[in-house]
């Protein structure tokens, strides 16, 4: 680039502001929370600033007054956990008159059918209801109000379906409508595509002497590609990043965008993982140092949860060594310090455990919320496998299903282990000839001098 161009560029640069802004919003506010914690908090500060700055002049009253007040508690924790003090909230020592000008729209304050004093009262009823939330179930709580006055999982283009500016709709993309549209406002949302479906992503001019362009997708399934005509090409290019990172995000991989005279430039981690079943003997072993470091790890896509958190199929990239496709049970925040202690015991008891039938611990993420890395089976429950596949199944396979689940068993009575949860829903499914017995969170191990007894149902 040239000086002349270069400064020519940086004079355009100096008339425009540049904000960091969460873009691809996941279906469910938790998961995010459970996957990336620093962007959860970070959106819910994103969607308040929208809410005081564009819609706050059309929400009601008990709805401001809430928001306000789970805000001024969370700025309160916040500052508490700068200066190490306890994590209370003292609402005596909340300026609640310049927490209300502050956070509360004025024309929502203008509008209220009560007196100033009453209005206050109320509002430091909901103080004092809200100061004993964590952050994080203020957050959920804050986001699940939000939701339906800002509408921050959707974005709306004003579009045209086909080539040609006639009769011009709403065209919406968000992870619950995926890409659809309607006429207006009053009617109903008619769904085009699934976002997971997009193929190829191409944009270009309609006309030369026109502004309007085009954007061309090509869905999986249709044999001709869906035009969609937008007025400029910014808004143009606007749409396809969302469109291709939607799509990015739920197939984890690379971008379908065909950016015209530009080469994309992608990282390793947005490139897709293909999940290829590694034998047993092929997945790392156990040390005596289970501890892995979190960077290490990149979560790809949810595959099931339980009572202690969700499970996700990702991939471990050890320095050195190349990436391994790997299962990740993420723990839940508010775990009780017992839940815990079983997660914990369940690793305890997992590390030593080598069986071909039985599915290896690779390693522990400690940091909140904790990660336990396993090995991966890529066909799932054996219950829903069993579903799925029973015209297909044989005797023999059925036969052969139960033996491998017996010598799991007997291998962890050898060891003085009993699993006490043996159930289809907690054996999964290798491959076709192999199932693995999983999820020891209520084993334990035997005393060699206790007698133990079962009730028969």
């Amino acid at each position: 680039m040239s000086t002349n161009v270069f400064f020519c560029f940086l004079k355009k640069l100096l008339h425009c502001s540049f904000e960091l802004r969460l873009r691809f919003i996941p279906q469910s506010a938790y998961e995010l929370l459970l996957t990336e914690s620093n962007a959860f908090f970070y959106l819910n500060e994103q969607v308040f600033e929208d809410f005081l700055g564009h819609v706050a002049w059309k929400v009601n009253l008990e709805a401001a007054l809430e928001l306000a007040a789970l805000k001024v508690c969370r700025d309160c924790l916040e500052k508490q956990a700068k200066s190490c003090l306890d994590h209370k909230v003292d609402t005596d020592s909340i300026d609640v008159d310049a927490a209300m000008q502050a956070f509360i729209p004025k024309t929502v304050l203008c509008s209220a059918n009560m007196k100033p004093s009453a209005l206050k009262r109320q509002f430091v009823q909901l103080l004092k209801k809200f100061a004993p939330l964590p952050a994080t179930e203020s957050v959920l709580r804050s986001l699940s109000i939000l939701i339906d006055i800002v509408k921050f999982d959707v974005e709306v283009f004003k579009a045209s379906m086909g080539v040609g500016w006639a009769s011009p709709v709403d065209l919406l993309v968000g992870p619950e409508v995926g890409l659809s549209y309607r006429i207006n406002e009053r009617c109903e949302i008619s769904r085009l595509a699934e976002l997971r479906s997009v193929l190829e992503i191409i944009i270009r001019r309609m006309e030369q002497s026109s502004e309007k362009a085009i954007v061309q997708l090509k869905i999986s399934g249709n044999a001709q590609p869906m035009l969609i005509t937008v007025a400029t090409h910014d808004i143009a290019e606007s749409l396809a990043h969302l469109i291709d990172g939607y799509q990015m995000m739920y197939n984890q991989g690379s971008s379908v965008y065909k950016m015209k005279g530009l080469e994309r430039c992608e990282s390793a981690d947005m490139r897709a993982t293909t999940v290829i079943h590694r034998p047993h003997s092929s997945v790392p072993g156990v040390s005596h140092d289970l501890r892995i470091r979190r960077e290490h790890v990149t979560l790809k896509e949810l595959i099931g949860g339980g009572q202690f958190g969700n499970v996700y199929r990702g991939t471990l990239a050890d320095p050195g060594a190349p990436p391994v496709t790997v299962a990740v049970k993420v723990c839940k925040m508010e775990n009780e310090p017992t839940d815990t202690q079983l997660i914990l015991q369940e690793s305890h008891l997992m590390k030593n455990l080598q069986h071909d039938n039985i599915i290896s611990l690779i390693g522990v993420c400690m940091d909140a919320p904790m990660w336990l890395v396993m090995e991966l089976a890529p066909l799932g429950e054996l219950r829903q496998y069993l579903q799925s596949n029973r015209a297909s199944l044989s005797l023999t396979s059925l036969f052969l299903y139960s033996l491998q689940v017996a010598r799991a068993i007997c291998y962890l009575h050898g060891k003085s282990l009993v699993h006490r949860d043996i159930a289809a829903r907690n054996v999964l499914v290798s491959t076709p000839k192999c199932v693995k017995l999983t999820d020891f969170g209520l084993s334990r191990a035997l005393d060699y001098d206790a007698v133990y007894t079962g009730k028969n149902n």
